[in-house]
């Protein structure tokens, strides 16, 4: 699913050739020793595969949260009524004169 990290690696090779020595062992507390060995390695490459875990979330989430969001419908909404109504005025000051200081009243301020 994910790609392997050169320690995960490393770790799966040694695991395997732990358990390749662990099929020809005839011995008990060697076969003990070595089943020991398998176990500590297990345990480190369960948790390297948990930091990679941890790390591909880590990266997905500021991926999502870097992401451009889009403005909200009130934005749009404020900034589409400000067109019109500087549109309508425009039109408005084609067939009558208005001031400068009333048709500029007009026009919401940002707050």
């Amino acid at each position: 699913m994910f790609a392997k990290s050169s320690i995960e690696a490393a770790l799966e090779k040694e695991i395997a050739a732990q358990l390749e020595k662990l099929s020809q062992t005839q011995d008990t507390q060697e076969f003990d020793a070595i089943v020991d060995r398998i176990a500590k390695l297990q345990k480190l490459k369960s948790e390297e595969s948990a930091t990679n875990l941890a790390q591909i979330t880590t990266e997905a989430k500021l991926k999502w949260d870097s992401r451009i969001k889009p403005p909200s419908m009130d934005s749009v909404l404020y900034t589409g009524a400000n067109i019109f109504g500087i549109m309508w005025l425009a039109r408005f000051e084609k067939l009558h004169v208005i001031k400068a200081q009333k048709a500029l009243g007009f026009v919401m301020k940002p707050r």
